[in-house]
């Protein structure tokens, strides 16, 4: 446990997988490949929004305006690398996720 409180980086590489399996398996049975990257876009836009309020809240304690602490974390120009870091290692767990379950099961099809 103690692992996974040191190492943020990991937490969010398992939770993207995590959640990419959760959405992406129900989605598979009904849209097939399209569901799972789907899934894996609803995963990133997830990680991406949690690193943006928590940006956007932290620029407004430093004492940045309201607006430009808004602007700043919506497109990405006042994040820290670590933000953008912690954002994209989810983004390409969930991607890489529902691509491998997809060339998997895929491979899998006897018609392929």
């Amino acid at each position: 446990m103690d692992l996974l409180l040191s190492l943020p980086l990991l937490t969010h590489f398992l939770l993207a997988a995590l959640y990419t399996a959760a959405i992406g398996v129900p989605l598979w049975f009904a849209y097939g490949m399209h569901g799972l990257l789907v899934a894996a876009a609803l995963v990133s836009t997830f990680f991406y929004g949690r690193e943006a309020g928590q940006r956007e809240h932290d620029l407004k304690r430093s004492g940045v305006h309201g607006l430009r602490a808004w602007l700043g974390a919506t497109f990405l120009f006042l994040w820290s690398r670590s933000n953008v870091i912690q954002w994209l290692v989810p983004a390409g767990t969930a991607l890489g996720a529902a691509l491998l379950w997809g060339q998997f099961y895929l491979s899998k099809l006897p018609w392929l």
